[in-house]
């Protein structure tokens, strides 16, 4: 989570590593220069949130709000306790949204339970809303259990069903910002959606994108990052022509970014890193979603172990070959023989189970 000039890390080692959970403080106010400032010992957890310069809120089975006015000596001013697991949470205004699943050997709370934090020692829930879940913008609430459904949740006491769309089903994860929408489907598509009219939400795009770890929508813009490809960039200024406009690959498996003005930063298995992308924000020519030439897309994950994926893209059916070649110059295995494909994205896997450590070229 980046607040201020603060990155807040949550650093989870290896099984069978001794070190304990832990929370790091990184000072970005130079981006070039970050610098650890501090780190202390801390639970495990899956969220973390900046109210406000004080507040840190920590999110695993249960909430967790900390005063961190004093860094040194910060104090834990609120835990919750349930009967239920934690998800997620969003914040509007003095309130906090939290997505509340009940373990499957109890009979806990399923659904949404709403926070009244105006006092962050003693938050009040003021209402629960039963058996949905989802993401909570405004006045309403858009859920993806089955298909997309979009709430009326205005008056908590009277829950209104006003918008769906069920061209798709069974997503696995959804972000949406002012009047756009996008979610993963288990088939590997994140389906964009306008839903500048929530009784109305259309279909505006269709991207091919491997595994998206976290999505952010940012200045029309949908930043994802995909476990070990790396970070896609795609401008929907114009509703009806969203674009690629950048692309970065990362060194190790993305587990979390963040956005602060124009820098991308970056958790993953290897490093914290910062990236300017104010290059991607500033693209305006116009182009397709998909690209306007054959290119290799990815080799991931780079390094490897028993197997990675190659990908590419073919802006018109060709013929195509890809071998992996040794150091030394021989061909080790042909992925895919000289033969005609069609247009669109394509992959193929490289299985290295029988092969010596070193490296190797894709040849296409």
């Amino acid at each position: 989570h980046i607040a201020g000039n603060c990155a807040y890390i949550g650093h989870e080692p290896d099984w069978l590593n001794s070190e304990t959970n832990t929370l790091i403080r990184i000072d970005i106010t130079d981006p070039s220069r970050p610098h650890e400032t501090d780190r202390r010992d801390s639970t495990s957890y899956n969220e973390i949130k900046m109210v406000d310069e004080h507040l840190l809120y920590l999110l695993d089975n249960d909430l967790r709000v900390y005063d961190i006015s004093d860094w040194q000596n910060w104090e834990l001013i609120y835990q919750n306790r349930t009967d239920g697991t934690e998800q997620n949470m969003s914040f509007e205004g003095e309130r906090c949204f939290l997505n509340v699943t009940h373990p499957f050997q109890n009979d806990g709370r399923d659904g949404i339970s709403i926070l009244d934090i105006s006092n962050p020692r003693e938050p009040d829930e003021i209402s629960f809303i039963e058996g949905i879940n989802g993401v909570i913008q405004g006045d309403y609430l858009y859920s993806i259990s089955d298909i997309l459904r979009i709430y009326d949740i205005s008056d908590p006491n009277r829950i209104l069903e006003v918008g769906f769309n069920n061209d798709f089903l069974f997503y696995s994860d959804l972000v949406v910002s002012d009047d756009l929408m996008f979610a993963p489907t288990y088939t590997g598509l994140v389906v964009g959606f306008d839903v500048s009219n929530p009784y109305d939400p259309i279909i505006i795009s269709e991207i091919e994108l491997a595994k998206p770890k976290k999505m952010i929508v940012y200045q029309e813009h949908l930043i994802s990052a995909c476990d070990d490809e790396g970070i896609y960039i795609y401008d929907f200024t114009n509703r009806e022509s969203g674009h690629l406009v950048g692309y970065r690959h990362t060194p190790g498996t993305i587990q979390d970014i963040a956005v602060s003005g124009n820098h991308l930063y970056v958790a993953d298995e290897t490093n914290f890193g910062i990236y300017d992308f104010s290059e991607a924000l500033g693209v305006t020519i116009s182009k397709p979603i998909f690209p306007e030439t054959t290119f290799i897309n990815t080799f991931y994950p780079n390094p490897f172990n028993n197997r990675a994926t190659a990908k590419f893209y073919l802006d018109r059916p060709s013929n195509v070959s890809l071998s992996i070649y040794n150091l030394t110059g021989c061909k080790v295995e042909n992925l895919i023989p000289y033969s005609r494909m069609s247009s669109g994205w394509h992959s193929t896997n490289f299985n290295a189970r029988d092969q010596s450590n070193g490296t190797y070229f894709l040849r296409y």
